[in-house]
């Protein structure tokens, strides 16, 4: 499963060409990565229906995911992985991920190092935790 969850990783800049891949670790229970919004999404193809919703303030407001944004390319990656690790384990439509994720915005480069290191350093910490330490 981690060599399919890598894989696709590897692959987003591929269905996402504004897109570049940084850092990138799986861990037992979730992931942790970076994508870099190298250059604005393509611009919406003129068929694509764009659905309108309601704010609760009142204000009409496009609903979905905007094609090329980091809502879609989350929800890119999890679909083919989910997709290839059911199709491995014979497990069709088996739910493999939580329905959200947490993002930040990355604003200046101190803050990508430090995310990084997180990221790099995230497994020993896990593994301590999960040992007590």
């Amino acid at each position: 499963m981690g060599e399919i969850a890598q894989r696709c990783w590897d692959e987003i800049p591929a269905h996402f060409p504004h897109v570049e891949i940084d850092s990138f670790q799986i861990m037992p229970d979730h992931l942790h990565g970076i994508v870099i919004i190298a250059s604005p999404p393509p611009p919406p193809r003129p068929d694509e229906e764009r659905l309108i919703g309601v704010h609760p303030d009142g204000r009409l407001m496009p609903t979905g995911r905007v094609a090329g944004s980091v809502g879609a390319i989350v929800s890119s990656y999890k679909s083919a992985v989910s997709r290839l690790i059911n199709i491995q384990l014979g497990t069709p439509a088996t739910k493999r991920w939580h329905r959200d994720y947490y993002e930040v915005i990355i604003r200046d480069p101190a803050q990508h190092m430090r995310i990084s290191d997180y990221i790099e350093r995230n497994p020993a910490a896990w593994l301590r935790h999960q040992q007590g330490a």
